[in-house]
């Protein structure tokens, strides 16, 4: 799987083979290099025009590394969240999890 970001007001997309071209998950809203990234998200499923909003910063620490705090907001704008809202919590855990691992930092 890959993922590809544009810029602001480009399209944020989930690519699990090529021929397929993807699945547009949301768009860029905010596009901070190094500083902040704003995605809305959606999600097959989802009623036309339901999205989500992530917003993803990252503070320099002084070991040289970065803190990198996510929120995912606006599931009060989804019908049904309530039944899957717990799956994306530890979702995200997982996810933020990886990519400490691959960026040979430690979570806490």
């Amino acid at each position: 799987m890959a993922i590809t970001i544009d810029g602001v007001g480009g399209r944020f997309v989930e690519v699990y083979d090529v021929q397929s071209g993807g699945m547009e998950v949301g768009r860029v809203s905010i596009w901070e290099p190094g500083r902040r990234l704003g995605l809305t998200w959606t999600q097959a499923g989802w009623p036309p025009g339901a999205a989500t909003a992530l917003e993803i910063t990252f503070d320099p620490t002084a070991e040289g590394g970065a803190l990198v705090r996510l929120e995912h907001t606006g599931f009060d704008r989804v019908p049904g969240a309530i039944d899957f809202i717990a799956g994306y919590d530890a979702g995200w855990k997982d996810v933020l999890g990886w990519f400490a691992e691959h960026a040979g930092a430690r979570t806490g």
